[in-house]
């Protein structure tokens, strides 16, 4: 599992965001995908699924293990559906926000959301940042930068923006990846 490569990083992950990846799973494969996920993660990882709190820190590499282990079941490891799961992924974390789902489509404008995202990365992750280098009515160019590198991820955080994108109400807009973990969203 290429993700037990992060384990030496000392970036934090919310309980919150790995809940959102295991409720993809569960949403995509039901309950006997998410149940060969868990078993896989704590025979590999040592992860136990279970005892996860959204508002506790866990280490990077867990949620990075969890998105590896999502994307790749009943696919070939070095495919384009293991980026296509995990782009799904991030839609569907992004569509299943709850409450936050109706204060964000009924208030915000997709460039007013990308100034407050800045601010809120430190909510999910010990580390990083969100950067946004343009953001004008129909454009926005952001980034994450000082994170370490894992393309899965990177494809999860497509998915998520798109979905952040019809959130906001946007119907026909697009998000692409235009660098490392850089990102041009327009509408």
């Amino acid at each position: 599992m290429r993700a037990l490569g992060y384990v030496n990083f000392d970036i934090k992950t919310r309980g919150v965001n790995l809940r959102n990846i295991l409720d993809a799973v569960r949403y995509k494969r039901g309950t006997e995908g998410l149940n060969r996920i868990k078993t896989i993660l704590e025979k590999e990882c040592k992860i136990n699924t279970n005892q996860l709190v959204e508002k506790e820190w866990y280490p990077l590499w867990y949620e990075f293990a969890l998105l590896e282990c999502a994307c790749t079941l009943d696919t070939k490891p070095d495919s384009r559906e293991v980026l296509e799961n995990a782009t799904y992924i991030g839609l569907r974390g992004a569509e299943d926000i709850g409450i936050l789902k109706f204060f964000v489509k009924f208030t915000m404008t997709p460039n007013e959301l990308a100034e407050k995202s800045k601010n809120d990365w430190r909510h999910f992750y010990t580390g990083g940042e969100f950067v946004v280098h343009k953001n004008t009515p129909g454009e926005i160019i952001c980034e994450i930068s000082g994170f370490p590198y894992f393309e899965i991820y990177e494809h999860n955080i497509l998915g998520f923006l798109k979905g952040v994108l019809r959130l906001t109400g946007v119907k026909n807009g697009n998000v692409e990846i235009i660098g490392r973990y850089k990102y041009r969203c327009t509408w």
